[in-house]
């Protein structure tokens, strides 16, 4: 089994300043549920509803602010296109590099930040 190495809680936190407005929502959607990907850029409105008992009053208050029609999906890149996985990981990466982190951001990180901020009450 691969190991991969843990980010420090500042290097953590760190990551959650480097993100930009425009993909905050959507990261913080990601490490917070614990969603994969491909799950991410298929999930439309109508299955928010089934998620919102797992979400925070914020989240799902910021998710409503952009509510569409119930088949529309829940995020997409700026030009309306539907994301893929690569266009999630690239935004993963722009992030990293702007944090100035070593290594590959993955999702086993994401969820480790998830447990670190509800853990700090971040």
């Amino acid at each position: 089994m691969k190991n991969t190495p843990l980010l420090t809680t500042e290097e953590l936190i760190h990551f959650v300043d480097c993100i930009p407005k425009e993909h905050e929502l959507l990261i913080t959607f990601l490490y917070t549920t614990g969603i994969s990907l491909n799950q991410l850029i298929s999930l439309k409105e109508k299955d928010l509803r089934a998620l919102e008992g797992d979400l925070s009053e914020s989240l799902i208050m910021r998710l409503n602010s952009i509510s569409k029609n119930e088949e529309d999906l829940v995020f997409t890149q700026k030009n309306g296109k539907n994301h893929t996985i690569y266009s999630i990981q690239k935004i993963l990466k722009e992030v990293q590099q702007r944090a100035g982190l070593e290594g590959n951001v993955n999702l086993f990180m994401l969820r480790q930040l998830s447990i670190h901020l509800a853990y700090r009450n971040i």
